[in-house]
């Protein structure tokens, strides 16, 4: 209470009262995270988001949990304590383990993309095994049919004519002889009846002329048949023809029984669902 004296009465007035007239106002000052704080939230997000987008999340997941608990602690100490000694101290220590996660995220997504490529390796390899492995079966089957022995499973058989060379041709020729035409007449129409089947016409030699001579010399004569099953009405797109010379002897050199049995030509009729193959 402030008294103001007269001479003949004491006034008072209250001190609050002055208040209203006086006023007052207040500053308050906010205090920023410590730089290793700002540091460590920056550098966890890029070392999560790095394992993460590298695939590696399982492989950094250690590190990054302990800096995660380092800088949850330092988020704490500084919400409660901001701009103290602790809150600093805690920042550093949660700035070197978000630092130890980054470099181990980083070596986490490399071993992964090394471990991606040699999958990958790994599967083109096999795929390259398998396709080998089919082709050896491939041939293997080939030649055993060539040899007369049942299909391999899974695999349709070709139907296979061989025409004697001695009703075929005379040594050194590719002339078709008039007793060889019924043959070719009755293969020409069942060849007809199934229009889906490609055909392979081989021809071969005996071994009287040299190779230089013998492997043209089989061409023609496979080329003979084909141009006759042609002229009985096949389709010369479903013929296929190969000379092999004098290779793959079935008689006898030394006999003329045996050279007019190697002076043949092997017909192939193809799996209907099948296309030409290469001789095996």
């Amino acid at each position: 209470m402030i008294q103001f004296g007269t001479p003949r009465r004491v006034y008072g007035l209250a001190v609050g009262s002055f208040a209203l007239l006086v006023g007052c106002s207040t500053t308050t000052t906010v205090i920023g995270p410590p730089p290793e704080l700002a540091q460590a939230r920056a550098g966890y997000s890029s070392a999560y988001y790095t394992a993460v987008n590298g695939s590696a999340t399982q492989c950094a997941a250690g590190n990054l949990n302990d800096a995660k608990k380092s800088l949850d602690r330092a988020e704490a100490i500084y919400r409660s304590q901001p701009g103290s000694a602790a809150a600093r101290s805690q920042a550093s220590v949660a700035l070197r383990r978000v630092q130890i996660a980054e470099t181990n995220a980083s070596a986490c997504v490399a071993q992964a993309q090394r471990e991606q490529a040699q999958a990958q390796q790994l599967a083109v390899t096999e795929a390259e095994l398998a396709r080998t492995r089919q082709e050896l079966t491939q041939e293997r089957c080939g030649q055993e049919e060539h040899q007369g022995a049942a299909p391999c499973p899974g695999r349709a058989r070709a139907d296979v004519v061989v025409l004697p060379g001695a009703a075929l041709f005379a040594t050194g020729s590719a002339d078709i002889s008039p007793a060889a035409k019924a043959n070719l007449n009755e293969i020409a129409r069942a060849i007809k009846r199934e229009p889906n089947r490609k055909v392979r016409v081989e021809g071969f030699t005996d071994s009287t002329g040299s190779k230089e001579s013998n492997e043209p010399l089989s061409e023609r004569r496979a080329e003979a048949v084909r141009t006759y099953l042609v002229s009985c009405g096949v389709d010369p797109a479903r013929i296929q023809t190969m000379g092999l010379g004098s290779s793959r002897q079935i008689g006898d050199e030394t006999t003329a029984d045996g050279r007019a049995a190697n002076r043949r030509v092997r017909i192939v009729i193809e799996p209907s669902t099948g296309v030409a193959e290469p001789m095996p």
